[in-house]
């Protein structure tokens, strides 16, 4: 009964009777599925059928490629979000407002300007940037590669915490925080949304263990303070910027697996679709395989 089944699934999503039924789902083998991502559920022969009987869907990107697994990815989105962390907080502790501050030991006196310039450049020359630009990073998320993405966003704010080491004024340093924000705004969106694909059985628990990059990045960089101290705010913005530089090439060694395209919305699927469910009648892939599937029910009750 695999194979009505199997039709009966694609037909509610919407295939035509003339596209690959394999466009749209893919009836996964059980050893498959810890590799895959894909939920577990009923089996028929071997096989898994869902979405009531864990079909993973052939459009889903249940893997990731490269030479790195799930649980590498993860540390690795992990390691670059710790480095994002830690290059943004770093500004707040190479500054010192206090009579005996030195240039080689304060970048505001090494740069000339004070508590109001200071707080323009933590804060705003940073978040105005960051926010506009992340509404850009979010599309770019959901139409390229995500883990391509965290590596190009990962070496531009490296390469602006490395610049920073060569500041000659406070203007510099200005454009220089901006596009740290502009680089720094696209680790989210990549990072989570492909986290979500590559664990969909524990999103929740996946994406706390992302978010401790915040804290662990903040307390990375107050670190910055005594590197500060020992061998100048220069010097402590190049180490920050070539280690970072280093963790963001990581992503480089994985890629991301979208699997196949989104589907059409318009065409003979759409048709296809909207000839499957009646008008009023329960939306999304579940609720048409309801339909459809005490719409057959009734069908066989009627003829016996």
């Amino acid at each position: 009964r695999v194979a009505p089944a199997f039709e009966l699934a694609n037909t509610a999503l919407g295939a035509g009777e003339d596209d690959d039924p394999d466009e749209h789902w893919q009836l996964c083998e059980t050893s498959d599925l810890e590799q895959l991502g894909c939920p577990a559920g009923g089996s028929a022969g071997g096989l898994l059928l869902g979405p009531l009987q864990g079909l993973c869907p052939a459009e889903a990107p249940c893997a990731v490629g490269g030479v790195l697994g799930r649980r590498a990815t993860l540390l690795v989105l992990v390691l670059i979000f710790i480095s994002n962390q830690a290059c943004r907080a770093l500004l707040c502790y190479l500054v010192d407002f206090g009579p005996a501050a030195t240039p080689e030991r304060a970048i505001n006196v090494a740069l000339g300007f004070g508590s109001a310039e200071y707080g323009f450049l933590a804060t705003m020359a940073f978040t105005l940037p960051f926010t506009v630009a992340s509404l850009a990073a979010g599309v770019l998320a959901d139409r390229g590669n995500r883990m391509l993405i965290n590596a190009c966003s990962g070496m531009a704010w490296s390469l602006c915490t490395v610049c920073m080491a060569a500041a000659s004024s406070y203007e510099v340093l200005l454009v220089q925080r901006g596009l740290l924000g502009t680089a720094q705004a696209a680790t989210n969106p990549a990072s989570l949304s492909l986290l979500a694909d590559l664990f969909p059985e524990s999103r929740a628990t996946t994406s706390a263990i992302f978010g401790l990059g915040i804290y662990l990045g903040g307390g990375l960089a107050s670190l910055g303070a005594a590197v500060d101290q020992r061998m100048g705010w220069r010097t402590c913005c190049l180490a920050y910027g070539v280690t970072s530089l280093l963790v963001s090439a990581l992503a480089l060694l994985g890629s991301d697996d979208r699997g196949r395209q989104p589907r059409s919305t318009s065409g003979p699927r759409r048709r296809a679709r909207s000839a499957a469910v009646p008008e009023g009648g329960p939306t999304g892939p579940l609720g048409r395989l309801t339909a459809l599937a005490r719409g057959s029910l009734a069908e066989m009750s009627s003829r016996t």
